[in-house]
């Protein structure tokens, strides 16, 4: 099958643009007292990612929160590359509410979504694979790494 010429380039220009976009409506959604993530940095892929290994105090709404990244660069702890024998392992892919950003760990959709989930399934650990300002064509571009490095047994 081809596609015009002007098709596929509009396709990428407007990904590109979406990329820089999300970006730049991160760091103007924020109030004037919220902070900006020092922990937010450019990918050529993505357009910005959390950097890994980062921890911050952050500002959102007016609330105080300590975020922490891991080796992925996502607002979880670092897990193994394969869930454990006959542990269930979701890998949650969401936007920026997901990631929590003015809420303790404890408390974003994805702990609280494990949480009640091994209320009936002991062994079950969900991974929080939100990143702040992400377009759905964003979180795609980064689908596969997470799928590698996690090995999840189902994608939400």
């Amino acid at each position: 099958m081809h596609f015009p010429l002007a098709i596929v380039l509009g396709f990428f220009s407007a990904n590109l643009l979406s990329q820089n976009l999300a970006l730049a409506a991160v760091r103007e959604a924020l109030r004037p007292q919220d902070t900006i993530s020092r922990c937010v940095v450019s990918d050529p892929r993505s357009g910005h990612r959390f950097r890994p290994n980062c921890k911050e105090v952050i500002v959102r709404a007016g609330q105080r929160s300590s975020m922490s990244f891991n080796a992925e660069g996502l607002r979880d702890k670092n897990y193994s590359s394969k869930p454990a024998p006959g542990w269930t392992r979701i890998l949650l892919v969401g936007s920026s509410r997901m990631v929590g950003p003015g809420l303790a760990e404890s408390e974003t959709p994805p702990r609280r979504l494990e949480s009640h989930l091994r209320k009936s399934l002991k062994k079950l650990e969900v991974i929080n694979a939100s990143v702040e300002g992400y377009t759905p064509v964003q979180q795609a571009s980064r689908l596969k790494e997470w799928i590698s490095a996690y090995s999840p047994t189902l994608v939400v």
